[in-house]
């Protein structure tokens, strides 16, 4: 096994204690999903699966986004069984109507420019929690989202020891699983701690 093949091992490895994590964290209350993220992501991801595999050609280096839609759906069908969503704003709806558009993009142009386009996607999903997050009315603990970052960045040091030019495949791992993870999960630590300062 070469080293790219081994740290995309890893990286899909890694992803799977982030969602068991953040599934005991809601079902105890402690994270509560933002609806138009989770519901943009299942989308999204789903996409970004088939458009990633397809642009990279490495089933190794392009693991974590084969898991992720897959852990994603499981947790949306938990979420929604049990209640713990609100109706997606009309922004967010469009930006789940831009994603549907971005699947026809993707057969009519090719997988690299469909999943570049996906990355303004996934980033914005990040938004309504990070929204909620500093107005208070969202709970996040910052345990799987940093959990991700380190998973993504594993998926980038895969990307990275079998370079060959192909920047479009840092894109994902970097905008996605880290500046997105790692914007919640950083943004969660200073207001958990926050609120240890005032209790």
């Amino acid at each position: 096994m070469q080293a790219n093949e081994l740290l995309g091992l890893i990286s899909g490895f890694l992803v799977v204690p982030v969602y068991i994590t953040y599934f005991l964290q809601v079902k105890k209350g402690t994270s509560v999903p933002n609806p138009a993220t989770w519901s943009i992501w299942v989308a999204a991801m789903l996409l970004n699966g088939a458009t990633y595999s397809k642009m990279t050609g490495n089933f190794f280096e392009s693991l974590i986004a084969i898991i992720v839609p897959i852990l994603l759906l499981l947790m949306f069908f938990y979420i929604i069984t049990r209640k713990k969503f609100s109706a997606l704003k009309k922004t967010e709806a469009i930006v789940l109507i831009i994603t549907f558009f971005v699947g026809i993009l993707w057969k009519i142009t090719n997988a690299t420019i469909s999943n570049l386009c996906l990355q303004g996607i996934l980033l914005f999903s990040f938004w309504p929690t990070i929204r909620g997050l500093l107005s208070g009315q969202a709970t996040e603990k910052p345990l799987p989202w940093l959990l991700g970052v380190v998973a993504y960045l594993f998926t980038v040091a895969a990307n990275l020891s079998d370079f060959q030019g192909d920047y479009a495949k840092l894109v994902f791992p970097i905008v996605n699983g880290i500046i997105g993870n790692g914007s919640v999960g950083i943004i969660a630590i200073i207001k958990n701690r926050g609120g240890n300062r005032v209790k």
